[in-house]
């Protein structure tokens, strides 16, 4: 969706695109490295209001219990961390890398064949 849209993209902007093709309840999944900057994204109150946040942790990152400030606009996403974050992934990917070992097989098929990620 934001491929095809071209140009400068914001999370508020795909979830309204989201909210308006699928009526349900949104889940934005971030990492708990995200939690303290989300507040300085682009229309940060849209983002809330669209949907829920689903907080991945991540170490080194504290858990969403000890972010008081927080807690009521997330809710803590029980995942097994890797040892390598999106952004790390999305670079390796465009420097044509092997990430096999953290994206799954018919996943990363998908990926390579539609050339996501050479930006």
């Amino acid at each position: 969706m934001e491929i095809r849209r071209g140009g400068v993209s914001y999370t508020y902007q795909t979830l309204e695109r989201l909210k308006k093709r699928f009526c349900g309840g949104l889940y934005l999944i971030i990492g708990a490295d995200n939690i303290r900057e989300i507040a300085g994204w682009k229309h940060a109150e849209k983002i809330f209001s669209l949907a829920r946040i689903a907080v991945a942790s991540r170490p080194p990152f504290p858990p969403l219990s000890k972010l008081q400030a927080y807690r009521r606009k997330m809710e803590p996403l029980p995942v097994r961390p890797l040892k390598i974050s999106s952004t790390e992934l999305r670079r390796a990917l465009k420097a044509g890398k092997d990430v096999s070992a953290w994206i799954p097989k018919k996943a990363l098929q998908i990926i390579l064949k539609k050339g996501w990620y050479r930006y």
